[in-house]
Formats: structure tokens, sequence, C-alpha cells
């Protein structure tokens, strides 16, 4: 089904303008649809999926200093520390009852250095007992240290006791590129009738182990996450379902209100700066019931007055719009946006909107305590707002005093003194109603 409407251009007399471009104007509208379904269903929408910083979370925003936060968010399960980043290991060989002038050789491969990580530092302990001339050869992986020749030692930090019946060898070597896996261990001596070495090495993370583990714990996040959201959106969807059981939509004339009430709200804003965050004339106590609201009698003043300037000042009756696509506004939301619908096409217009340009006239009889607050510098906006002379009084000569009965007449006929001009024309908007008959003609009922 589609929807015609008949249009018409009325004159109002000539008046100061105001014209606003203002952003989303549904957006807060639809917040607090969702927090109405939030409230029922009892459902928490999950942070968004963003790193510490508010970007959007990769695999290398996974860190030991955030990742507990970040998995704490969702509720995720499996998450595990990091792997240390360094890990100690060591090994101990030896032989006794080795006889003079015969060779020895032997070969270990006790030593195993972790998957994910490789050898970068080691140092050597190692005690000798020989006689005449010996030698004593010792391989870590493919370093050689040729330990003891014919009495005396080449490691950098040694010691000969007993005259020349034993050797204790210090040996550090820092390793460039480092060994993965086992480790080989092995002597050749002659001469030697006994020896024990002890070794001990710090192994390093690689980068691939390090990515690794990254990788496995933002999965593990954003598995959680979708799961949440998975969960939110279902029970969100079935409140909504729930909701909407019956006829959907509402009068027409009431979508127009509630679109021109949030106009109206971001207009304000963008004239005065601020969000409506001061307005606190009526007290919320923490102790409710036992203390009730009451109002603070100099606040309610004071606001009642800036209130008051922009009810009268503006013929927010005659407020005229034109709604924008749905890309002029966050382009996080615009799937979502995208997707909101109503049986009323103006007020699809409205739930979709990325932007709405805003035309508000000036009531004439305000237009110089307009043009005051528009022109002023004072920092406050409410020190802008013109007190000088007297307030508008009930004598009918005040063209600044707006009566109770001329407030209500203009909210309810917004063509009061308003003569049409030229000839009314008709357009179409489609609707996301449809026929559940085979043609347009009504049924009549005996």
């Amino acid at each position: 089904m589609d929807k015609r409407y008949r249009a018409q251009v009325y004159n109002y007399g000539v008046r100061l303008m105001m014209e606003f471009v203002v952003p989303e104007p549904a957006a807060f509208y639809r917040a607090a649809r969702i927090r109405q379904l939030k409230n029922v269903t009892g459902a928490h929408e999950p942070e968004p999926f963003v790193d510490m910083a508010g970007k959007p979370l990769t695999v290398a925003a996974i860190t030991p200093n955030f990742y507990a936060n970040l998995a704490s968010r969702y509720n995720t399960a499996g998450v595990t520390p990091p792997p240390p980043e360094w890990v100690f290991l060591g090994t101990a060989i030896g032989e006794g009852g080795l006889e003079l002038g015969k060779t020895t050789a032997k070969a270990w491969k006790d030593l195993t250095v972790p998957e994910g990580y490789e050898l970068r530092y080691y140092e050597v302990g190692a005690g000798i007992i020989w006689k005449n001339h010996p030698n004593f050869i010792l391989q870590v992986g493919g370093d050689m240290h040729h330990v003891l020749k014919s009495n005396h030692s080449e490691a950098p930090t040694s010691s000969v006791f007993g005259a020349g019946t034993a050797l204790w060898a210090d040996l550090s070597n820092p390793l460039s590129t480092g060994f993965s896996g086992v480790v080989p261990l092995s002597v050749a001596a002659y001469d030697v009738t006994g020896y024990s070495v002890n070794l001990e090495g710090a192994a390093a993370r690689s980068p691939a182990k390090y990515y690794s583990w990254q990788l496995q714990t933002f999965e593990k996040i954003q598995t959680a996450y979708i799961a949440a959201r998975n969960d939110y959106d279902q029970k969100m969807k079935a409140a909504e379902a729930a909701a909407g059981i019956g006829i959907e939509g509402r009068n027409p004339a009431i979508n127009r209100e509630i679109e021109k009430r949030e106009l109206k709200k971001l207009c304000v804003t963008m004239l005065t700066g601020q969000h409506f965050s001061e307005f606190d004339a009526m007290t919320d106590p923490f102790d409710k019931p036992a203390h009730h609201p009451e109002v603070n009698i100099t606040e309610a003043v004071e606001e009642g007055r800036i209130a008051q300037f922009f009810e009268q000042a503006f013929e927010w009756e005659h407020l005229t719009y034109l709604f924008y696509p749905y890309f002029w506004g966050r382009k996080a939301n615009w799937v979502s946006v995208t997707n909101e619908s109503d049986p009323d096409p103006l007020f699809t217009q409205f739930l979709q909107a990325g932007a709405a340009r805003v035309l508000i006239p000036v009531r004439p009889s305000y237009r110089d305590d307009v043009q005051y607050f528009l022109q002023s510098t004072a920092p406050d906006y409410a020190d802008r707002i013109w007190r000088g002379g007297g307030l508008p009084t009930l004598d009918t000569e005040d063209e600044r005093y707006v009566s109770i009965a001329d407030e209500l007449r203009n909210r309810t006929d917004d063509l009061a003194d308003a003569t049409p001009e030229d000839e009314p024309w008709e357009f179409t908007i489609p609707t996301t109603l449809v026929w559940l008959q085979e043609d347009s003609k009504l049924p009549s009922y005996p």
C-alpha cells in the first residue's frame, strides 16, 4: 500500500528564520527504545569489540598487560597467561674410573629446549682429574671448548688445584642464533681419570610462540564476544517480537510530535551549547521514598526563565524539517540504522536519518531578544538571554507576553493566522503495508 499526501504552502508573514543541520535526529529515541527492551529482558549489551584505546580489537592488542582486562569483558573461558619470556634449564654429566693413556668419548642428549624457545645463553662448570699430558674437549651443540690441553686450560676462568691433578673451569657463552629442541653434549678426553660437567642455560621465547599465544587468546575473546552479542541480539529480538504482537505502528500525528520534539531538543542544544544536564531544580534524594523529591526554589526560578524564553521566542509549531540519508551519520551504525522501519514512511525516514535540516521561525515580538542572544559573547548561555527592561506583563499591548491560551492554541492549531499560497499538490510515499485481498475494494457488511 502507498500513502498519498496533499501538501499546501501557507503564508504566516515575514519572520526571522533560524536554520540548523542536526546530526542523527533519532539517536536518542533509538537508544531509549533499546533501553526499554533491555529493562524488559534483563539483557546486557556487551561492550564494543575494541582495544584499550577504543580502536578495533586486533591480535596485536593482546598483550601481557591488557589481555586479562579484555578477556573479563566478555567472561572469556580458557584464557591462559602468556608463556614466560625466559625459561631456565640444566643438566649434569660425568664419568669416573677412566684409564690413563687412553682416549674416551661420550655423548648425551638429555638437554632439551622446550618447544617455542631458543637457547640464548649457557654456563658450564667443569671439574677434571688427570695426569701426564691431558686433553679435554667439551662440545655444547655446535660450540667447541678445549677446556684442558697439556696442563693448561683454555677456559676464560679456571683454577688448577693439587699440582696439576684437578681443574675447575667456568664457561659463559651468549648465543646469537640459539639452539632449539635437543642440544647434544659430548666429551672427548685423554689422560683423564674422571670429570663432571654442570650446564645451566636460559632459553628465550620465540616470536612465533608469542604470536601463537596472542592469536589463540584473541580467538577465544572474539568467540566469547560473538556469543555474548548473539545472546543479547536474540533476547532483544524476542522482546521486540513480544512487544510487536498486535497492530504495528501508531497514529502518524504522534510520530510527527516525536520527530518535532527530538529536533527541537537538538536545535536548543546547538543554540545553547549545553545538553540539559544542568536542569536539576527538582531534587533526587538517594533515600527515596523516605525523603521525597522537592523543588529547589532558586534553581527553579532560573531554569523556568530559560525554558520559557526558548519555548516562547520561537514558533516551534511551525518547525519545518527535511531528513537526510543515513550515510551522513556515524558509519559504525549504518547497518543497524538502515534496518530501522515503521509502517509510517515518514517516521522510517526519521529513524534512518543521518542528519536533518531544520528551519524555525522566530516569534516577531521576540526578534530583538533572539538577535541579542545570538550576538552576545557571554560565556554562559543563560547570560545571553536579554535581562534589560521589564518582564512581559499581562498588558495586551506588550507583544512579548504570550498567554497560556495562545500557547495552547499554537500547539494545537499550526494554521492559525495563516493564508494559503497557490494550489495544493499531492504526492505518494510507499509504506510497508501490503494488500491481504485480491483488490483494493473495502469490505461491505450488512
